[in-house]
């Protein structure tokens, strides 16, 4: 009886560690079903509110009143701030993030359409350093159904740029102004999910949030005040910075918890793809964009959503 008893345990502690596992590796993507939603309904404001106000000037208040939104949490919460090694590594990865963005606002200043086109290949830098620094290739292993689904998957990813970017027409001028920005945001935003991946603790989300914001703002405060950029302080504009403030709060405590699990090489390609459907959905029922959609674009929302059913299939498969 007692053999049997141990057996009997031992088979429920294995069934227990086995559930755990699977439930552990799959809350990531409950994380990135938040991210795409706040991330995408926070694009859709930005981008109504492109034209009317100084995008440098939105940009500073924004990621200094998200700064604000994560203190606030800290102080209620009680979660101790102390400055050690890790919450410094995230300082560094919050002035990254802030020199990457002014880089990118830069360049959407010059030409909108063209930025918004090159810089959709950023997402190819982490997906190779997960592949190649965090052992992630054996995710996309073709010897198994998921690792093939995978494969196929991520080869429709450019292939979907391509489809949904605008006509040659609208591409908009290069000059070396814009090609200098679009340097300074792949050179400093490229590897940040990678570096977040490498450092991300699940314990200390809170403190990497705060820490991060509060550089990324210092850096996009200063990049105003250089810029001389205009803060016309109207209801609109209070409006437009705190309502984007709370997503990007959301979206980004949602990316840092996703991380401590999820892979980079999946991860990365399958939010883009969620992001540009959610957006576009958005755009269609929310602001009635619908000629603004050619039959190559719909061609690549086809091929986009084609891409993440294949990698949602594979991680079911996977996780069976």
């Amino acid at each position: 009886n007692t053999v049997a008893q141990t057996m009997l345990l031992a088979c429920k502690s294995g069934i227990s560690l086995s559930y755990s596992k699977k439930k552990n590796k799959m809350h990531w993507i409950i994380y990135l079903i938040i991210f795409v939603i706040s991330f995408s309904i926070k694009d859709g404001i930005r981008k109504k509110s492109l034209n009317k106000f100084d995008n440098m000037a939105v940009l500073s208040l924004e990621f200094t009143a998200a700064f604000l939104i994560f203190l606030l949490i800290a102080i209620i919460s009680k979660t101790p701030l102390t400055i050690n090694t890790y919450t410094l590594s995230f300082l560094g990865i919050g002035i990254l993030h802030g020199l990457g963005t002014v880089g990118k606002i830069n360049a959407m200043n010059i030409s909108l359409s063209k930025t918004s086109l090159v810089s959709k290949y950023s997402l190819a830098f982490p997906m190779l350093l997960g592949f190649f620094f965090l052992g992630e290739g054996s995710l996309l292993n073709l010897h198994s159904i998921e690792g093939t689904l995978k494969v196929i998957a991520l080869s429709l990813l450019p292939v979907s740029i391509y489809l949904l970017q605008k006509n040659k027409g609208e591409s908009g001028k290069t000059s070396s102004v814009w090609l200098w920005s679009m340097a300074q945001f792949f050179i400093f935003h490229a590897a940040l999910e990678f570096l977040i991946k490498l450092n991300i603790s699940s314990e200390m989300i809170l403190q990497a949030a705060v820490y991060q914001r509060l550089s990324a703002a210092a850096i996009t405060l200063i990049a105003a005040k250089i810029s001389k950029a205009k803060f016309p302080f109207t209801k609109q504009l209070y409006g437009v910075t705190i309502g984007n403030a709370i997503l990007i709060s959301i979206s980004y405590f949602a990316t840092l918890s996703a991380l401590t699990t999820a892979p980079l090489v999946i991860y990365k390609p399958l939010a883009k793809m969620l992001t540009v459907i959610f957006v576009t959905l958005i755009g269609l029922f929310v602001f009635g964009e619908h000629k603004k959609i050619t039959r190559r674009n719909k061609w690549g929302y086809l091929v986009t959503g084609l891409g993440v059913v294949l990698l949602i299939i594979a991680e079911v498969v996977e996780l069976s």
